[in-house]
């Protein structure tokens, strides 16, 4: 019979290669895919519909593609072409008014899934399936890359289960394909399975390098230092139902009464809101915040996270002289800098705010901010101070971004003195009310007596703070009457970081150098997992803003430390910045001088024990000995613990002697350093023990390799006679290869 002639279309289409069997491996890809799927869909990066049609067509597409992986399917592949158009025109419609990198991601992950949906329908081979697995590892980084917590884990975590055991059982599925053709070996039907294989695929490098690939990546993402951020065309932003603030309110802040001065009687605080975040700072008010999660930020390095600043001291309140705040509209939203800000040394740093909690309409940024990417282009409002607001409240689920500019002066740059300050800029910034009691005033001076520069007399102030004041959250109202600074100062001395920075603000200004009293938030906590920076409602702050003829305006505070724009490798890596704060937590449990008191003691054994000579000379005696004893004795004592285990009878069914005596031979090599590796035969592993041990008797490994070769290839169970020869054959070579060699 003639057979039917192939058409050039059918040798087009026709398959190449062994259509892939294992239902186990199509399944597992199967579930790194949907799980990278789900992945996109729950963080958001596209909608869910178009990811839930994906998740339920890939398990029908895989078993399509399993049913048919041995049919040439032409006209579905014409299909899958056809399908693959409309999708690539789907996304470039989608990327057509993209403004930056993050607004092409949707439409990116839209085109992934369904090219996987497509390429699920016809996948016969393991080729195939490693394409699906690739497409899989693609979903989950862009996943990833809208991730801001550690719940992702949840998505990467059964992701690398799935996508671990498809390149496993990939492994197995070629190691078997490969030795298809070879002989296989015979087992007697009576006989159980071995309890370690003589052939199987091998699994141990498979997990080595999985561990080496984790530990090693781990170590890179924790210990690398985070870049400073790539300044794209656009940055990422987003926007939430926007609640508008009415114009002329100035700051608007949800949890507090909108006033533009303080009352009569302090507010009530807000466990959940900073009344640092208002037209004035109230002195008076008493109270603790929440933990809660208020917003993450993306940034290279930890900073203060700038909001209100305020100019004017009255006696138990910070307000702001600012008149009419400038408008800053567009994308991005361009910042003019200060006068008189120079900026030295400026490092810049993009910041991503994503807002967990919305609270009022402060905008918050790095000291100083060159361009806002603001949702909607809206009108930032800028003050005179740099300060920046929104026109709505910052709400739940709005993103953000900020180029900052920051300074990171030298101590040269600010050996400078107050009197080369003129003008309007020394008269706001010096104000001080005329009721403040004069014991303020001269303590200040007594503070500061000696110092020229600025820095000096920011440093004395500082010390002295840092000496005589502490910083307490439970603190009794202040009495009616008194001056906020004035009680802080000279009765209580312990307050909060608002009682701390107002002092240091005024007390500056009593010495003619410029301050003002700045609002925000601490840095807050880095994510170890993720980078991004967690800050909380008690993560709230305040600090000063000291003026640098030359330089400009430059953050300090005694209750926290500032961050430095030009931060080591060591503060951009969330690994060393963890290792950093676990030494600072530990310190803090050691009593005080623990260390100054450990050195002096390990000063004082050491002296005692040269002082004399005998007992050094006695002590080194000992270490000696001890040294050549375990140096000499480990060898000795590690081939005595080997000949002891190569005495154990060798227990089982007889089916399993020949393979026992074998498993001695191979523990003896290992113990040697001459290990069996899973793909070597025991003929190619005694030629490799005959060549690194010469000295051992080759007829010995072949009577123990004879015997199993018949027993596991040819089938015919061996003589008791012959096992225990086999048997004493393996102990012997076994106590020959544990022998020091003579070379």
């Amino acid at each position: 019979m003639s057979s039917r002639p192939i058409s050039v279309l059918e040798k087009v289409v026709e398959r190449k290669g062994t259509p892939e069997d294992s239902v186990a491996l199509r399944t597992v890809t199967a579930l790194a895919v949907m799980v990278g799927m789900a992945g996109l869909v729950i963080q958001d990066v596209l909608g869910p519909t178009v990811g839930i049609i994906g998740i339920l067509a890939t398990p029908l597409g895989f078993y399509q593609s399993h049913r048919k992986r041995r049919d040439n399917q032409i006209a579905l592949k014409f299909a899958m072409a056809a399908g693959l158009l409309l999708a690539f025109g789907n996304f470039l419609r989608g990327v057509s008014g993209a403004t930056s990198i993050d607004d092409t991601r949707a439409p990116l992950a839209e085109i992934f899934i369904w090219v996987q949906v497509l390429h699920s329908l016809d996948q016969p081979r393991r080729k195939d399936l490693h394409f699906s697995v690739a497409a899989s590892v693609a979903m989950v980084a862009l996943a990833a890359s809208f991730s801001v917590d550690t719940s992702f884990l949840l998505i990467f975590v059964p992701w690398g289960i799935c996508a671990v055991a498809a390149l496993f059982l990939s492994h197995v599925s070629e190691m078997k394909e490969l030795t298809a053709g070879a002989a296989t070996p015979l087992r007697p039907k009576t006989a159980p399975p071995s309890g370690r294989a003589i052939s199987l695929p091998g699994w141990r490098p498979v997990v080595t390098s999985l561990l080496v690939v984790m530990l090693a990546g781990s170590a890179i993402f924790l210990f690398a230092p985070r870049g400073r951020g790539m300044n794209f065309q656009a940055m990422p932003f987003s926007i939430p139902d926007l609640i508008p603030v009415p114009e002329g309110s100035g700051i608007v802040n949800r949890g507090l009464p909108n006033s533009e001065a303080p009352g009569a009687e302090p507010a009530t605080p807000n466990p959940d809101t900073y009344f640092g975040f208002a037209n004035f700072v109230d002195l008076r008010v008493r109270g603790r915040l929440s933990d809660e999660l208020v917003m993450r930020v993306r940034a290279p390095q930890a900073t203060f996270w700038r909001g209100p600043v305020f100019d004017t001291y009255s006696k138990n309140a910070w307000l702001s002289s600012e008149g009419e705040l400038d408008s800053a509209p567009g994308l991005p939203a361009i910042i003019p800098p200060e006068p008189g800000s120079r900026f030295p040394g400026a490092a810049e740093i993009s910041q991503t705010f994503y807002i967990e909690k919305g609270q009022s309409n402060v905008v918050f940024a790095a000291y100083h901010a060159r361009e806002v990417w603001f949702p909607g282009g809206s009108g930032i409002e800028v003050s005179d101070a740099r300060a920046l607001r929104a026109p709505f409240i910052l709400d739940e689920g709005l993103v953000y971004s900020v180029i900052s500019d920051l300074a990171a002066p030298t101590r040269s740059d600010l050996e400078v003195t107050a009197d080369r300050i003129r003008g309007p800029l020394l008269e706001r910034y010096t104000q001080l009310p005329t009721e403040l009691p004069k014991r303020v005033r001269d303590l200040a001076r007594e503070i500061t007596a000696g110092e020229t520069t600025i820095i000096g007399k920011v440093d004395a102030i500082d010390r002295w703070l840092q000496e005589n004041t502490e910083y307490l959250l439970d603190i009794p109202p202040q009495p009616r009457g008194t001056d906020a600074v004035d009680y802080f100062l000279f009765e209580e001395r312990k307050g909060y970081c608002e009682q701390i920075a107002s002092s240091m603000a005024v007390m500056l200004r009593a010495v003619g150098v410029p301050a003002r009293f700045a609002t925000g938030y601490a840095p807050g906590e880095r994510n170890f997992l993720s980078g991004y920076f967690d800050v909380h409602a008690d993560d709230a702050h305040s600090w000063v803003e000291v003026f640098f003829p030359g330089v400009g305006w430059v953050q300090f505070d005694p209750t926290h430390e500032v961050p430095l724009a030009d931060a080591s490798s060591a503060r951009r890596s969330p690994g060393l910045e963890l290792m950093r704060g676990m030494w600072e937590n530990v310190s803090k449990v050691l009593p005080e001088g623990f260390f100054p008191a450990l050195g002096r003691g390990m000063k004082a054994f050491f002296t005692a024990i040269l002082s004399t000579g005998p007992r050094i000379a006695a002590t080194l005696l000992v270490l000696s000995v001890l040294a050549a004893g375990i140096t000499l004795g480990g060898p000795r004592l590690k081939r005595m613990l080997a000949r002891r285990r190569l005495r154990r009878p060798i227990t089982g069914p007889r089916s399993r002697m020949a393979v026992g005596a074998f498993q001695l031979l191979e523990q003896a090599g290992r113990e040697a350093g001459i290990a069996r590796s899973s793909s070597s035969t025991p003929s190619e592993y005694r030629q490799l023990l005959t060549t690194k041990a010469p000295w051992i008797n080759g007829a010995e490994v072949d009577a123990v390799i004879a015997v199993l070769e018949r027993q596991v290839y040819g089938g015919i169970a061996p003589l008791a006679e012959e096992l225990a020869a086999a048997e004493r054959a393996a102990r012997k070579v076994g106590e020959e290869l544990t022998r020091p060699a003579v070379r």
